[in-house]
C-alpha cells in the first residue's frame, strides 16, 4: 500500500536533523488547496488512461489493454473513440483498480469507493507535521505529483516533470541510489510521471530540462542547475 510506503519514508526522513520542522502539513495543505480544480477537464476514457498509467506505467493502448484485459486493437479503438466506454469497461476498470465508477464517469467525488482508514490518515498527518517544507514536498511529489504540477506554469511544469523523469531513469541504472527511496516509492513515482505526462500532453522522450527538487537532493544530486528551485516556485 502506498500509504505504508510513504509512512516508512517519513520515518526515514525523521532520522535526519530538521531546521524548520512543523511546517510540512501546512505547506502541503496549501498546495492541495491551490491545485484544487486546476487539472484539465477529462473524458471517462481519459480517466481510464490515467488509471492505466498508474497501474502499468503506460497510458497508451498497451497499458489500457493490460488494465482492461483486452486486445491492443480494442484498447486503441476505445482511446480514439471508435468504441464507447460501456458498463463492462467501467466494471473491469473498477475491479482492476478499486477506483469508483462514478469518478471514472464524472471526475467528481472520491476516487475510492470505500471509506478511508482514519487511523492511517491520522498517522500520516502526524508524520507530515514533524517534517519541514522541503521534506514534506518530497513526500508530496511521491504521493500526489499532479497536485504539484497543477500550481506551476506550463514551462516550469514541463521542466519539473522532465527532471523527475530523468532522475528516475538515472536511479534505475544506479543500484546504491535506490536505497534513498522507501519500499515501492520509486515505482510509484515512475507511474505518476507517466500519468502526469499523459494529462499535460508532455512528450518526455523528446525534451531535455532540469530543475532541482527534493527528490534530487534525496539521492545526493545537488543544484539547482538553473534557478529557481521547485521549492522556490511553490513559495
Amino acid at each position: 500500500m502506498l500509504l505504508i510506503a510513504i509512512l516508512c519514508l517519513t520515518h526515514k526522513i525523521q532520522d535526519k536533523p530538521l531546521e524548520a520542522a512543523g511546517q510540512g502539513i501546512a505547506f502541503v495543505a496549501s498546495i492541495l488547496q491551490r491545485s484544487n480544480g486546476l487539472a484539465p477537464s477529462l473524458t471517462a476514457m481519459e480517466r481510464i488512461q490515467i488509471l492505466a498509467a498508474r497501474e502499468t506505467g503506460d497510458a497508451g493502448s498497451s497499458g489500457v489493454s493490460q488494465l482492461l484485459r483486452s486486445s491492443e486493437s480494442a484498447a486503441d479503438s476505445l482511446i480514439v473513440g471508435k468504441l464507447p466506454v460501456t458498463e463492462k469497461v467501467l466494471v473491469t476498470a473498477t475491479r482492476a483498480t478499486g477506483i469508483s465508477a462514478h469518478w471514472i464517469l464524472t471526475g467528481e467525488g472520491s476516487q475510492d469507493p470505500h471509506s478511508p482508514n482514519l487511523d492511517d490518515e491520522m498517522l500520516f498527518i502526524r508524520s507530515m507535521r514533524s517534517l519541514d517544507r522541503s521534506h514534506a514536498l518530497r513526500v508530496l511529489l511521491s504521493l500526489n505529483l499532479d497536485a504539484v504540477l497543477c500550481v506551476l506554469n506550463e514551462p516550469d511544469r514541463t521542466r519539473c516533470l522532465v527532471s523527475i523523469y530523468g532522475l528516475v531513469e538515472a536511479v534505475d541504472a544506479d543500484g546504491p541510489a535506490q536505497a534513498a527511496f522507501g519500499p515501492g516509492e520509486l515505482e510509484t513515482i515512475r507511474k505518476n510521471v507517466a500519468q502526469a505526462a499523459f494529462i499535460w500532453h508532455i512528450d518526455l522522450a523528446t525534451k531535455t530540462s532540469s530543475m532541482f527538487t527534493p527528490l534530487h537532493e534525496a539521492v545526493g544530486i545537488f543544484g539547482p542547475e538553473r534557478s529557481p528551485t521547485l521549492l522556490d516556485l511553490l513559495g
